[in-house]
């Protein structure tokens, strides 16, 4: 478990994890997009203006728990697990 300095209330995580979950929730069944719900919702500007898209990465670029959830996708249909690292919460989409 990763430690945020402020120490974010266990009421504050447990509400972006039921966020995450319902948003995995419509994407895995072809309610929602994947590339919307980052424009609209991802914290990350950079990203979220790019409809959550990172660009081609290899894993030295990333942080190694998002790593090794993005390394194992193979259905570009689903998204992951929620990741935690240092940055936050992730949900991730493999694109090709």
């Amino acid at each position: 478990m990763i430690l945020f300095e402020p120490k974010v209330p266990v009421e504050e995580t447990d509400r972006i994890r039921n966020r995450l979950r319902e948003f995995t929730d419509q994407v895995n069944s072809g309610q929602r997009d994947f590339g919307t719900l980052a424009t609209l919702y991802s914290q990350d500007v950079q990203t979220g203006r790019r409809g959550g898209e990172l660009g081609f990465m290899g894993k030295n670029h990333l942080v190694p728990e998002f790593a090794n959830v993005a390394f194992n996708l193979s259905d570009p249909t689903k998204v992951s697990r929620i990741v935690e690292t240092e940055y936050g919460f992730h949900i991730i989409q493999l694109i090709e």
